[in-house]
């Protein structure tokens, strides 16, 4: 069963070394980026890192942005350890993490930012429920949206 949790002692390592294939790593930060970006930002409360497991074994991890940003929620840094792709691991990881802002209900909306080349994410986002709001970012990616 996939489960998001905490990260802390026991499972930082792990996600500090989960890699992306090298196609994928064009596309997201490095772990080891990610958990320092979450770092920061999280003693700030703004945003958490979670370890995403998978019958109790670390398999990714994924940032969920709760104020970075005025009226909408976000997640980025969605990795998935290359050994375990292909399973229905992202999907749920993905419904899980909108899950716990519907909990939170603070915003009604989740954004989104992808690279247009990585269709992979794409098609993953709009099985979810994402749909594009054809506009992009200041660094060209497009903008996907999702309404809790």
């Amino acid at each position: 069963m996939v489960k998001l949790s905490d990260i802390n002692e026991n499972n930082y390592e792990a996600c500090s070394g989960l890699m992306c294939t090298q196609e994928q790593c064009e596309f997201t930060n490095s772990p080891v980026w990610s958990l320092l970006q979450a770092a920061y930002a999280s003693f700030k409360d703004k945003s958490k890192l979670y370890c995403i497991s998978d019958d109790n074994r670390v398999v990714g991890m994924i940032r969920l942005d709760f104020s970075v940003y005025d009226d909408y929620y976000m997640f980025t840094n969605l990795i998935i350890d290359k050994s375990y792709q292909r399973k229905g691991i992202a999907t749920q990881a993905v419904r899980l993490a909108l899950d716990i802002f519907r909990e939170e209900k603070k915003f009604e909306v989740v954004r989104i930012h992808v690279a247009m080349k990585n269709t992979h994410a794409i098609h993953l986002y709009k099985k979810v429920g994402f749909v594009s709001t054809n506009k992009f970012s200041e660094k060209g990616l497009l903008i996907m949206e999702y309404s809790l």
